[in-house]
């Protein structure tokens, strides 16, 4: 079977890393990249010289050899960009938010349905070997009943023009955690800042509720000197840490009732069994792994883990935390 060949629609800071993860990919042969920038095409052909690079999205729409697109662009393109791809007869992988609007992702998700292409949401941490293993042991119930889920996603900016900190950090934690939990949230609450009288929040806080229970926690900030992507998952059995920035291939499972620390004997609690173990979770990088299962759902005609329907109950969930926010702005 040929390579299923794509074409990448922005490929500036995050977007030259789908560019680098499609050429190395069997399975994938990145047929054109388009960008705004002449600089960025500039250094993509010098590196690739036998892709072809374009400024204008429609050149890539209107090639017939292309049988995908990947869209990496600023986030209040991508409803657009989606549109006109699906419309010219192409896949669609898209990144998170597909869109910010409701009404937008409803249309989009029918339009797929009707020129039977599948569009495919970039929520990355579904394809990501920790988020695998974190929803298996959710899952299977070794964890316990699950009590909370707290995640903070920090740096210092870079600051987005088109949204507010919520639709760029914490959509990024919003799927994965309705991924692990199976099901939506019942109740949504948020609280943020907009430093200098700015018309868009620098950073958030989101408490999520579950039906079955559970309660979620998103810190996500512009405005924190020190970079962080932490997960947590508090269960009645166990607990789960992935520290991405820290310890990128591994989760520290503890014991409920244990401390972190099992060098200190000291301040073990009584028990049988380790105070902690920690599980390798080493494997295809995410954003390859992401591409690849793209191309084989295009290629086997199956539906991928976070499609255009789920990809709708996350904008739906954002612009709950996006009224909520605004109610506490005045």
């Amino acid at each position: 079977m040929n390579p299923f060949r794509l074409g990448i629609i922005g490929c500036g800071y995050w977007g030259s890393n789908y560019v680098r993860s499609a050429v190395e990919l069997p399975e994938v042969e990145l047929g054109a990249c388009c960008d705004s920038n002449p600089f960025v095409l500039k250094a993509i052909s010098d590196e690739y010289p036998e892709v072809k690079c374009v400024l204008d999205p429609e050149e890539v729409f209107a090639d017939p050899g292309i049988e995908g697109v990947c869209i990496v662009t600023p986030a209040g393109t991508h409803a657009a960009l989606t549109k006109r791809a699906l419309e010219s007869g192409k896949h669609v992988l898209v990144e998170k938010p597909f869109a910010t609007d409701v009404d937008e992702a409803v249309s989009l998700v029918e339009l797929a349905k009707v020129v039977n292409k599948t569009l495919m949401v970039g929520h990355i941490y579904v394809y990501h070997p920790a988020g695998e293993k974190i929803r298996k042991l959710v899952q299977s119930g070794e964890l316990g009943e699950i009590y909370h889920v707290n995640c903070r996603r920090t740096s210092l900016g870079p600051m987005r023009p088109d949204v507010n900190v919520a639709w760029d950090l914490t959509v990024h934690d919003l799927y994965f955690i309705m991924y692990i939990l199976g099901e939506k949230p019942s109740r949504i609450m948020a609280a943020g800042i907009r430093p200098g009288g700015n018309s868009r929040e620098e950073a958030v806080e989101v408490t999520l509720g579950f039906p079955g229970g559970a309660m979620a926690q998103l810190h996500a900030s512009w405005l924190y000197p020190a970079k962080q992507r932490e997960f947590i998952v508090v269960g009645s059995r166990g607990s789960l840490i992935f520290d991405e920035l820290n310890f990128p291939g591994e989760l520290l499972l503890i014991e409920r009732g244990r401390v972190r620390n099992p060098e200190s004997e000291k301040e073990r609690v009584p028990g049988e069994g380790p105070a902690q173990k920690r599980i390798d979770v080493a494997g295809m990088p995410p954003l390859k792994n992401m591409i690849r299962e793209f191309a084989v759902s295009v290629r086997e005609g199956k539906k991928p883990a976070s499609g255009g329907a789920e990809g709708l109950e996350v904008v739906r969930a954002m612009k709950e935390i996006e009224n909520s926010l605004n109610d506490g702005a005045h």
